[in-house]
């Protein structure tokens, strides 16, 4: 085999993420699983535009009888060696060989025996865990999501500690593989640019989570705010204990959201923005994306704010029926309620009036209907 690549943890800010590992979880988000507790499981409803319809995705997650569940830390592992393997192969084989210390020095992790046997125990949970996906896993070659259950993250895997043994002072190779259906997903590309760096260096993993899942939502400059239901943020994306009220619930993104803020990721926004009721009762949650300032080089200090009310053209619908413009904007509306949230507060906030406002949304609305199915716009 070829020797293992030299990890460069100065450059970590061009990061690499799994688009399906953000945004369901596969692990607790505590040090380790209640006593008891052996299965997890997440879903949420979903827009389909292929279908257009909703459809409901599921992911289930089975720790071994005998490692149990993935805990945080294990999570950590996992994105780490994302990045292990774009440094070593970029993602060209599922195979990856390391280096335990570089490793350690990659998650920030202290090079001690107690991070060893963590490390060791995060590599057997790993193996160990199953994953099935109802109608949730992103199928990148198709663009489609299937159901694909029964399978690991990684498949194999051999650690050498160098501390050890005849091998004492040598820096000794580990290895490990991929399960075949990450390693698909990989070559086909079902990956984003993240902020490892960035990521490494939140206090809370409930931070972590949360970043890394608005990270695939934001679509700047198009997409700049996300409006989320609470408890569905909460217990299906991020694994907050479903036996959490909305106070608790509160209480426990505070030092994310808090963290956030603090590096220029969300901007900062009063509580009665950041959280309110909506009018089937529950509680909705809003972040709005900061930006690196334009023609300056991005760092965590230089931001600017993105207009959160987007300003597009008024578009010639002349050419569609009455009934045609109707089920458009049924459509539409639904598309806009999961993607883009923006419009469709605007157009819940006009839908009483007549004016030139509502006009506008209504006919954004339409528009997003036209672009999500291909259709030509009426210029």
């Amino acid at each position: 085999m070829t020797q293992a690549a030299e990890r460069d943890t100065d450059n970590l800010i061009d990061g690499r993420d799994e688009m399906n590992l953000s945004e369901f979880p596969v692990s607790v988000l505590s040090e380790r699983a209640p006593k008891g507790v052996t299965t997890l499981q997440f879903s949420k409803r979903d827009w389909d535009g292929s279908l257009k319809q909703y459809v409901d995705r599921k992911l289930t997650v089975e720790g071994s009888s005998t490692h149990g569940l993935p805990a945080a830390k294990d999570e950590e592992v996992v994105l780490g060696l994302i990045q292990v393997t774009k440094s070593f192969n970029n993602f060209q084989s599922e195979k990856v060989e390391f280096k335990q210390a570089e490793l350690l020095e990659l998650l920030g992790w202290s090079n001690d025996g107690r991070s060893y046997v963590r490390l060791n125990k995060a590599f057997h949970r790993l193996m160990g865990v199953r994953l099935y996906y109802e109608n949730a896993w992103r199928d990148n070659s198709d663009k489609q999501y299937v159901t694909r259950g029964g399978f690991s993250i990684i498949s194999s895997f051999r650690l050498n500690d160098s501390r050890k043994g005849k091998h004492r002072d040598k820096q000794i190779t580990s290895e490990f593989e991929w399960s075949s259906t990450f390693a698909k997903s990989f070559r086909d590309g079902y990956l984003k640019q993240l902020d490892y760096s960035l990521v490494r260096s939140f206090k809370h993993s409930v931070t972590k989570r949360l970043y890394r899942f608005m990270d695939k939502h934001f679509y700047p400059p198009k997409k700049v705010e996300l409006v989320f239901d609470l408890k569905t943020l909460a217990f299906e994306h991020l694994g907050i204990s479903r036996s959490r009220d909305t106070f608790d619930i509160k209480r426990t993104l505070a030092p994310a959201i808090k963290e956030l803020e603090k590096v220029g990721y969300i901007l900062k926004l009063p509580v009665e923005d950041r959280y309110w009721k909506s009018e089937t009762g529950n509680w909705k949650i809003r972040f709005h994306l900061c930006q690196p300032a334009e023609s300056v080089k991005p760092s965590r200090q230089t931001y600017k704010v993105v207009a959160a009310e987007p300003q597009e053209p008024i578009v010639d619908l002349s050419n569609y029926s009455e009934n045609e413009l109707h089920d458009m904007e049924l459509f539409g509306l639904a598309i806009c309620q999961e993607k883009y949230p923006t419009i469709f507060d605007g157009y819940q906030r006009n839908k009483e009036g007549s004016g030139q406002a509502f006009k506008r949304y209504k006919e954004m609305v339409i528009r997003v209907y036209l672009e999500e199915n291909g259709q030509q716009l009426v210029a």
